[in-house]
């Protein structure tokens, strides 16, 4: 098995402060590695340096750690360095023959690197999925369009009125954006049409939630942007509601 490897060789001891230059170097690695090998001794939970290496790969960059004890290493890992690897499988290179050691680390990376190529193996599918769901609401027909409406239960005046404006599923999909932003206005809208086309007859507000449910799940199915553009949209009302309760205890307090 091929793995590529990359060591600090030019620390030339545990204490050295960093130039910047290293520090990018070290980040780096650390950034474009699958997992990263921890040898354990006193001289690493000693230096500062280490500390902020160590933190750095668990903390932000999230990496799996696996520590290793040398040949003869006396030393047992205690305070922050002893938290940081609770519960990390770890391999011991003094409690077995060092060939036995090596294999079980290898195995141990092996695995990571399986892991790594299934995760983007994964999303190389996902996203693949999402261009051809892309690309097949494109070429959606108007008897697909139709086929939705019929399929979701759609009311049928509610198809006789709408089913014409949309030409492809794209266009749902933009639609279903709109009123999101412009509900109101645009219920308004359906519901005079609705009104004037059908005699004077009334749109029940049920066959028009109806539709709206709809439009809302195939949104989500097929617009991958969904899920953040509604985060957003909750986050930006957090916001105005917080800076509007803000804006009154300011005038209370006035």
């Amino acid at each position: 098995h091929h793995i590529p490897v990359w060591v600090d060789y030019k620390q030339e001891h545990l204490n050295t402060i960093h130039s910047d230059d290293l520090w990018e170097e070290i980040a780096g690695a650390m950034e474009t590695a699958t997992v990263i090998v921890l040898i354990i001794s006193q001289e690493y939970y000693d230096s500062k340096s280490c500390r902020q290496e160590l933190s750095y790969a668990c903390d932000t960059l999230k990496k799996r750690i696996v520590p290793v004890y040398a040949p003869n290493q006396k030393y047992k890992a205690t305070g922050w360095l002893g938290i940081r690897i609770a519960g990390q499988k770890y391999v011991h290179f003094g409690r077995t023959n060092f060939t036995n050691a090596l294999d079980e680390l290898l195995s141990v990376l092996i695995v990571d690197q399986k892991s790594m190529a299934i995760q983007k193996s994964s999303n190389k599918v996902t996203s693949t999925k999402l261009n051809e769901e892309e690309n097949s609401l494109k070429n959606w027909t108007s008897e697909d369009i139709r086929k939705w409406f019929n399929d979701n239960h759609i009311h049928s005046d509610l198809i006789t009125l709408l089913v014409d404006e949309f030409h492809t599923g794209t266009a749902l999909i933009v639609y279903a954006r709109h009123l999101k932003q412009f509900y109101q206005d645009e219920y308004i809208q359906i519901l005079t049409s609705y009104y004037k086309i059908f005699n004077g007859k009334r749109l029940q507000t049920l066959d028009f939630i109806t539709f709206v449910d709809a439009l809302w799940r195939l949104r989500e199915e097929y617009d991958p942007q969904s899920k953040i553009e509604d985060a957003l949209d909750k986050c930006g009302k957090n916001q105005l509601h917080c800076s509007i309760k803000n804006s009154n205890e300011e005038a209370t307090c006035l």
